[in-house]
């Protein structure tokens, strides 16, 4: 006599797995499910690619708000023309951001464009931990040095200026698979 057979589907984060599972042999139908498991099995055949299972993500409503805060606060503030016309501004540290700015993106085109092929996204801290502190100082010394050099035109509507350009950025990149 056989014993019946269940279909289970466990999900993870990048890889979908359909498992037989037994009712009366938990243990083994839990070893199924598990990643090395199956290696061991050459039981590879549901598994998904990272490129297969990205999702794109869809617009919410906070996002929608954010980037009108960006598109007001650049209209109202009219800051295109004010970095470039105005004489209050330091430019010496309008530079010295915008450098540090551009440190900060090639670091994350880095992990998207180049390690995202060969590494899982999970993996890129324990594979360069170097990495990650050296962007968040780049990040936040590009904010320090962009609100003081803009600072005796604004004075602290330059945090307020920073801080929804920041937010807007990441909505902007996020949208993208």
């Amino acid at each position: 006599m056989t014993t019946p057979v269940r279909r289970v589907r466990f999900r993870s984060r990048h890889v979908e797995h359909e498992v037989d599972r037994d009712d009366d042999s938990d243990e083994e139908g839990l070893n199924a499910a598990d990643p090395d498991h199956q290696a061991q099995r050459g039981d590879w055949s549901n598994k998904r690619t990272v490129a297969q299972s990205k999702e794109i993500r869809r617009i919410r409503i906070d996002d929608v708000l954010w980037l009108l805060a960006l598109i007001l606060t650049i209209w109202y503030f009219d800051v295109p023309c004010t970095l470039w016309f105005d004489p209050r501004i330091r430019w010496t540290y309008l530079q010295a951001s915008a450098a540090l700015w551009l440190g900060f993106f090639a670091i994350g085109i880095f992990f998207i464009a180049i390690l995202g092929q060969a590494v899982e996204p999970d993996d890129w801290r324990r594979t360069y931990p170097r990495l990650f502190p050296l962007a968040t100082s780049l990040f936040l010394l590009s904010c320090i040095t962009f609100c003081y050099a803009v600072w005796p035109v604004w004075s602290g509507w330059s945090l307020l200026i920073v801080f929804v350009c920041s937010v807007a950025s990441i909505i902007i990149v996020s949208l993208f698979p």
